[in-house]
């Protein structure tokens, strides 16, 4: 049971990074950009995309998604989301 938790963390921090990268290239943005856009410490957006942090909570992510000017939801709105509770 703990091996599933800890694939499905891995799985919603790799889908988190992959879809900072996607947004950062569609809206033709910086992560240091990004950064000053949501108010998330330029160290912290690098290491959700490089996958160093273990965990990102739900406020980090929530900033991040502003700075793109988007809904949580739009944010989540990827389908390689739904295959982290598969």
């Amino acid at each position: 049971m703990k091996n599933k938790a800890v694939l499905q963390n891995f799985l919603l921090i790799s889908a988190v990074a992959k879809r900072i990268d996607e947004l950062l290239k569609k809206n033709n943005l910086t992560h240091y950009k990004l950064s000053k856009l949501a108010g998330v410490a330029e160290p912290t957006i690098s290491g959700i995309r490089r996958q160093r942090n273990k965990t990102v909570s739900l406020n980090v992510v929530y900033a991040i998604a502003e700075g793109f000017g988007m809904s949580l939801s739009e944010f989540f709105d990827a389908e390689y989301f739904n295959t982290v509770t598969e």
